[in-house]
């Protein structure tokens, strides 16, 4: 049901036309946090471990570290880029190119 609504909701606000429109949409974030949650630890381990898997349609699943989420952001918004949506691959990409 999550992931219905929030697709709905892209969509909505991609119809709305504004003059920029950039979703976000990162997979597992890895970085320190303050708060401690077990779940996320586990995940964050196996996202690790199993990276290797993740080319091809399955990069955008990949794991990304929370800094490269905010360096793609501040290209994003920046440059005004034209795409619409920007998945984890994307971000790594576009944090890398910003900041290399």
């Amino acid at each position: 049901l999550y992931l219905q609504n929030k697709g709905k909701a892209e969509k909505e606000i991609i119809n709305l036309s504004f003059n920029f429109t950039a979703i976000i949409q990162p997979s597992l974030l890895l970085g320190d946090r303050k708060e401690k949650r077990v779940g996320e630890k586990v995940a964050k381990f196996i996202f690790e471990k199993i990276s290797f898997i993740f080319i091809g349609k399955l990069k955008s699943f990949k794991a990304i570290h929370a800094n490269n989420v905010a360096k793609a952001i501040l290209f994003i918004t920046k440059k005004k880029l034209d795409d619409v949506l920007f998945t984890s691959d994307k971000l790594e990409d576009l944090s890398n190119k910003y900041f290399s």
